[in-house]
Parts: C-alpha cells; structure tokens; sequence
C-alpha cells in the first residue's frame, strides 16, 4: 500500500482520469449510508448522464439521487 501512495500525484479539477464504478464497495466501504459529491462531481455526473441521453438536466440527477439516498 505504501508504494501505491508514493506513486500517486495531485490532480486538479480541470483534469480527468479514468474511472468506473465496479460496485465492488472497496473505495467506500468505509462509508456508512452515503458517498458524498462536490459540485464539480455532480455537474460530470449530469453532463455525462445528459450525453447518454439519460436525463435532461442537473435537476433530474439530483432527483436520481436523492431517490436512492432515501431506499
């Protein structure tokens, strides 16, 4: 683990990497009944989502959203 952490590097928020969400819970399985979004993390979320043609606007993923939190 700790050489994973001396090859990692900052990135910032105009940058993007790859990433995709197996469900597998290893990078929130600490977190108890939510992973929490910055702004910018919805806002790629919506843009993507509105790309694929799955919703029409921000409104509609925090909609998404907040059903879920709530099962």
């Amino acid at each position: 683990m700790n050489d994973i952490m001396e090859r990692m590097a900052p990135i910032s928020s105009s940058q993007s990497f790859p990433f995709q969400c197996r469900q597998c819970g290893a990078c929130c399985r600490h977190v108890r009944e939510s992973v929490p979004l910055e702004g910018l993390d919805l806002y790629r979320l919506a843009k993507y989502l509105k790309e694929k043609g799955e919703v029409s606007c921000v409104d509609e993923v925090l909609d998404k959203i907040v059903k879920e939190a709530k099962k």
